[in-house]
């Protein structure tokens, strides 16, 4: 049986006009869930991860890019003040064609620093990682795993070196799982073709990456990633006309 899934960072749901400079982040001004919607749908996905979502009270987008996907299955965590909009929670979280039988949110180590975005000094938020089970036409369940990782560029820590050992000892610990089948995604805020370097346990758990071809933001950077175990890999494509902030990646596979 194939699945499809893409992974996305919807940026707080914000698009820019067609003609606008893609790599000028003042360009995503306009909410505009039905454009991330369309995309969706012209895809023909069954999961999608998402990164840098938003909710607060009675407003939740992942809960309407469901009702606009018929994607019924729908897990969407909050963990911290959005500096996209301060109004909003930023939030994470995955949509399913196929139902969510368990879930859960664990929060990575925060090393509380500073930096500077938009005019405005940030402290690092809470990142963490949203896991799902899904079974799929009760045949076979699936564990998902999405994240967000701290901006290390932003930052000046190199997600290699020895000032980030602690973080990478930490999310290893927070994702690794036994799961015979087994996705992880995410916005890594890791510019690379691979995650080898920073947990390279995984590929000694039988963990494979989707090649990433070409960059995953209009900045020219490699920042989203999708990984699997126990199915086979069929195709990928980056989604490089996308009006959002980062690329969709969106992979296929047969599940074994």
């Amino acid at each position: 049986m194939k699945i499809r899934v893409l992974q996305w960072n919807i940026g707080g749901g914000r698009i820019r006009e067609e003609n606008a400079d893609s790599s000028v982040y003042a360009s995503y001004t306009t909410v505009d869930l039905s454009y991330i919607s369309s995309v969706i749908k012209k895809y023909n996905v069954d999961i999608v991860t998402f990164q840098e979502s938003h909710k607060m009270g009675g407003y939740d987008q992942l809960q309407i890019l469901s009702s606009m996907t018929k994607l019924h299955y729908v897990r969407h965590d909050a963990y911290g003040e959005s500096h996209i909009d301060p109004q909003m929670m930023l939030s994470q979280g995955v949509i399913s064609r196929f139902p969510i039988i368990d879930h859960s949110f664990t929060l990575f180590k925060n090393p509380h620093l500073s930096f500077k975005m938009s005019g405005k000094t940030w402290i690092t938020h809470d990142k963490g990682v949203t896991k799902v089970t899904i079974d799929i036409l009760k045949k076979r369940k699936v564990l998902i795993e999405t994240v967000h990782l701290i901006p290390f560029r932003k930052l000046g820590i190199d997600p290699f070196g020895q000032d980030a050992a602690k973080l990478r000892e930490d999310f290893y610990e927070k994702i690794h799982e036994s799961a015979p089948h087994f996705l992880l995604t995410g916005d890594f805020n890791i510019d690379s073709d691979s995650l080898e370097q920073f947990a390279p346990l995984l590929s000694k758990q039988g963990i494979f990456e989707v090649p990433l071809t070409t960059s995953t933001t209009p900045r020219g950077r490699k920042y989203d990633h999708v990984l699997y175990r126990g199915m086979e890999y069929i195709n990928s494509e980056i989604l490089s006309d996308a009006l959002t902030d980062h690329y969709p990646v969106f992979a296929e596979f047969e599940l074994e």
